[in-house]
């Protein structure tokens, strides 16, 4: 492949990106609205997913989400007061402040997720079982260099 070549593909690609996923972003915000429709709204959601995938920081979650720290801030601390997550001093530098999940924020999370999966789940069992193969590599592939972005 050349370096052209390469270029166009990426483009293609990006622009397919952008095309293809809104509307499952829209799905997922549905179903998790649906999942814990008084409980816990989107935003607050994707901060529980970060600390599943041990993104422990105010400023590693803004940053990871696109909010200014202010914003993320007010948010964590809503969701402490709820007992959903907790603050720990870091052991290693104590002007930093580690998040976790409580018992009941992972409870809360885990229950939201299943949820929201077995409803998507549903919606791609109209895709047939050679797309989902590819669809399946693609997004294995998409994990493995979303650290990349």
């Amino acid at each position: 492949m050349t370096k052209n070549s390469k270029k166009t593909t990426s483009a293609k690609i990006a622009r397919l990106f952008f095309e293809a996923i809104p509307p499952y972003v829209h799905r997922m915000r549905a179903d998790v609205k649906q999942a814990a429709p008084e409980t816990l709204s989107f935003a607050q959601f994707r901060v529980l997913s970060c600390l599943n995938r041990d993104v422990r920081t105010v400023s590693l979650i803004a940053d990871q989400l696109g909010v200014s720290q202010p914003a993320m801030t007010k948010m964590v601390m809503g969701l402490v007061k709820r007992g959903l997550i907790k603050k720990k001093p870091d052991e290693d530098d104590k002007r930093q402040i580690l998040l976790f999940l409580t018992g009941p924020g992972e409870s809360l999370y885990q229950n939201v997720i299943l949820k929201a999966e077995s409803s998507l789940a549903e919606s791609l069992k109209n895709i047939s079982a050679a797309d989902l193969v590819v669809l399946e590599k693609a997004l294995d592939s998409l994990n493995q260099f979303k650290n990349d972005f």
